[in-house]
């Protein structure tokens, strides 16, 4: 969230930079592309795309969205942290494993989607299948979150059986996506190793000016 105040906030803001910042969060996602699908700017067709968002959205549409989600900042906590952390971590190794299945059913972006949405219910503290109602969902990514059907769906429940350490389902799915076990654990290690370097550059980035303000209080002091 810090970083894309930072961006939006530039003179000449890079909207690709943003696009993967909102990216790698799923309130941030979930957020704009309800309120781009909103009735307030009456689109024709419906989009999933953060991209299309941004565009739609503009700029100053978009300062003015960020400022009013600070609002809602302290409001966070170390329970909510984790489960945005989860949501990351699922949308990376899925995202990911999609590379090693020999299918066109899926791809890389739907199963980020489904990885990134998994926790929503958990965030919003409602039916997942209401949340999505306003959301453009591929009905691959829909269908995987709320029914875990399709293809989606066995990537889906593939990933919660390797965090629950359900090894004998877990075999069931390996043998069907055809990814030996062991290319699976690298695959989640990597992913980890991903989210946890990205996770400690945005908690340092936050904590970094509180850092500097009790420096400067200790200096005060001394004085």
């Amino acid at each position: 969230f810090f970083q894309l105040v930072v961006e939006v906030t530039k003179d000449e803001p890079d909207v690709e930079v943003i696009e993967t910042i909102i990216s790698r969060d799923a309130s941030l996602s979930y957020s704009v592309l309800k309120m781009v699908n909103s009735a307030y700017f009456a689109l024709r067709k419906k989009t999933s795309s953060i991209r299309q968002a941004l565009v739609t959205l503009g700029i100053s549409q978009l300062r003015q969205w960020v400022y009013l989600l600070s609002i809602k900042d302290d409001e966070r906590n170390a329970t909510s942290d984790e489960v945005l952390k989860l949501s990351f971590l699922r949308a990376t190794f899925m995202s990911a494993l999609v590379e090693y299945m020999k299918t066109r059913e899926i791809i890389r972006s739907e199963a980020y989607l489904i990885g990134m949405f998994s926790t929503m219910d958990y965030i919003i503290d409602a039916p997942l299948e209401e949340i999505l109602e306003d959301i453009p969902l591929p009905d691959v990514v829909r269908d995987a979150l709320v029914e875990h059907t399709g293809i989606g769906g066995a990537l889906f429940d593939m990933v919660l059986c390797y965090e629950q350490a359900d090894w004998k389902r877990l075999r069931q799915y390996t043998s069907q996506f055809n990814i030996p076990a062991n290319v699976i654990a690298q695959i989640y290690m990597d992913s980890v190793e991903e989210v946890n370097e990205i996770w400690d550059n945005l908690s340092s980035d936050v904590e970094r000016p509180e850092e500097e303000n009790e420096e400067e209080t200790s200096e005060e002091s001394e004085e």
